[in-house]
């Protein structure tokens, strides 16, 4: 324990990781973004006095450097050389004190020498002594959410390391809820569900976890958003899909009803009062609702009663062009927070070498890639483009990001942003699975041209998106890398994912060429797909499923069933596949499976409960 003049608490605890980013050979963005071979992210949790009546801005001082966290601070300058952003985010309940931060250079993370934080009235909520080790912890919480209302906390833990471990503690919100640990094998993912109630949790609020294994530790946090996957679209200006006097409701259903669409990224509505908008998504009691743009938080627009039909504030699109420019994303941040503290935020991203320099600066972290019909990419022209761009792009914004959450792109319906008027199915469905298999908390779509409607792809990719909404909710609390697993597949991207009561795999072809992006005006405008079969997946059921199925006094065989998910619904007798579980070994097998060049370039597959 650390004591001082203000109060006495438990030494801090944290997490640092480096920047992930993709093979350069592969996709090379140039001199403007450059690689990020140095610097990260921190995340240090503080356990501090509770129900301190704080005047802000908070002040955070990290010895080399202190920052105020308002946004009139800094107008037109960067704080200081290497540092990208700070936030310091303070739960009264339970006494916690989340502090994070991105630092590009070593040389800037190895002069941190104390973490002060201290309000407007010189109150210090926290003053330690520190040093950040620039060392990603082998054990690590790689999401949370909170579900049913904002009641249980869903906690994903992964164990890096080629050693099994057993984590002795857990520590929810500074001991709040201390939890006994479990042991976890190499490779393993886990997933836990945790009571909240007495949290009294809601958007926003703050979230930590931390804990120890042998002589190690780490502590991860975040803010919860709202409970929900967004299938978000960003529709055609002169479409306006909304279900009011002035505006489309025939485009707002068709959307709705087609596409499964229940977020509309909202930034004007034809003829339409905005503030009839705001009220119809709100009044929707959860049936669909708007992801608001900045403009509406800085001009002060956002009229009363909204709250329940925001998704989160809309702070910008492709922002991540430059290393400076995170100071532009985190004014934002600051202005929304200071005038609207309710919503969380989100940004969107287009560079994989700056990606980890952003993740973390606003709530939800965004990505595009788009890998088809002539679409423009941030790698350069004289590369390759490779199918499973979008999968590579997407994924690796996850990484950055967790444990905080993703809504990530795909491209979608637009018959005049492109060379190419139309994706065809394959092409869509692959880009649309591509979200899922990266762990996107939330499914966005560039955009949803409604003169489109009909064609092959739409056909294709509502089907898909039907039974993304579907299984919307387990897609929310659920995380990738969930289970170990062998396949025998060589052209497909392979991925499962892990929620607390269910298991997902699916497969996504990459086997097809014949699609090249700097000819695809005149000539090779689409990407050729050729059928496979993965003959061999053999996937180890996760500890938490094989623990449920105990608590029922059953076998894995005799509580589980294997369905694919197709069109909205479960097929318990799916063609073109082979499923089996073997209790004994406690594995899943699917056999035999085979994509196809059209809708079925992708497939999913789910362990649920009988």
């Amino acid at each position: 324990f650390v004591c001082g003049v203000v109060l006495c608490h438990a030494a801090p605890q944290l997490n640092f990781r480096r920047d992930n980013y993709l093979d350069e050979g592969m996709y090379p963005e140039g001199t403007w973004a450059p690689i990020p071979k140095e610097g990260g992210r921190v995340q240090i949790v503080s356990d501090v006095a509770k129900d301190l009546n704080l005047s802000y801005p908070l002040t955070v001082d990290l010895g080399s450097v202190d920052m105020v966290l308002a946004s009139d601070q800094y107008p037109d300058h960067v704080p200081s050389d290497g540092l990208d952003w700070v936030h310091s985010r303070y739960n009264s309940l339970t006494g916690t004190l989340l502090t994070s931060f991105h630092m590009h250079t070593d040389d800037k993370i190895n002069s941190i020498s104390k973490l002060k934080v201290y309000d407007s009235k010189g109150v210090v909520i926290v003053n330690d002594a520190m040093t950040v080790a620039m060392e990603t912890p082998q054990i690590q919480v790689t999401y949370v959410t909170s579900r049913n209302n904002f009641q249980e906390l869903v906690v994903h833990f992964h164990n890096y390391d080629t050693n099994d471990h057993t984590i002795d503690t857990i520590s929810i919100n500074s001991g709040f809820y201390s939890i006994d640990g479990f042991k976890i094998k190499a490779g393993e993912h886990a997933v836990k569900v945790y009571d909240a109630k007495e949290l009294k949790l809601k958007e926003v609020s703050v979230w930590t976890v931390a804990l120890t294994w042998g002589d190690d530790s780490a502590a991860f946090g975040g803010r919860l958003i709202k409970e929900l996957f967004p299938i978000e679209d960003w529709p055609k200006s002169s479409q306006c899909p909304y279900p009011v006097d002035g505006a489309d409701e025939e485009n707002f259903e068709i959307l709705r009803d087609e596409l499964h669409v229940n977020t509309h990224f909202f930034k004007s509505a034809c003829d339409a009062d905005d503030e009839d908008v705001f009220a119809a998504a709100a009044e929707s009691n959860g049936d669909w609702y708007v992801l608001a743009n900045i403009d509406f938080f800085e001009d002060h627009e956002i009229p009363d009663g909204a709250y329940p039909g925001i998704a989160a504030a809309f702070l910008g699109d492709e922002s991540d062009s430059s290393v400076e420019k995170t100071w532009d994303v985190w004014q934002r941040v600051m202005r929304t927070n200071e005038d609207y503290a309710e919503y969380a935020t989100y940004d969107g991203g287009h560079s994989n070498h700056l990606n980890g320099q952003y993740a973390g600066v606003t709530d939800i972290q965004g990505m595009d890639f788009y890998v088809a019909a002539c679409a423009p990419h941030i790698t350069m022209w004289t590369s390759t483009m490779y199918l499973r761009g979008s999968y590579d792009y997407l994924y690796n914004t996850r990484q950055n990001m967790r444990p905080l959450p993703s809504w990530l792109y795909s491209q979608g319906w637009c018959a005049d942003c492109w060379s190419v008027k139309d994706l065809e199915a394959g092409e869509m469905v692959v880009q649309l699975a591509s979200v899922i298999a990266s762990g996107g908390k939330g499914l966005m779509l560039f955009e949803s041209d409604i003169t489109l409607r009909g064609g092959e792809s739409w056909e294709a990719g509502g089907k898909f998106l039907h039974s993304v909404k579907f299984i919307g909710e387990f897609l929310r609390q659920a995380d990738v890398d969930g289970a170990l697993f062998t396949t025998s597949a060589e052209s497909a991207i392979t991925q499962v994912l892990n929620g607390p009561s269910e298991l997902l795999f699916i497969a996504i072809s990459t086997d097809a060429s014949g699609y090249d992006d700097k000819t695809c005006i005149a000539r090779n405008s689409h990407w050729i797909f050729e059928e496979q079969t993965i003959d061999q997946t053999e996937i180890s059921i996760p500890s938490n499923l094989k623990e449920e199925a105990e608590a029922a006094g059953k076998s894995i065989k005799e509580y589980f069933k294997a369905v694919e998910v197709v069109n909205g619904s479960y097929d318990e007798s799916p063609s073109d596949v082979e499923m089996s579980l073997n209790t004994d070994s406690s594995t899943w097998n699917i056999n035999s499976l085979k994509l196809g060049t059209t809708a079925t370039t992708a497939r999913m597959f789910m362990l649920v409960p009988k």
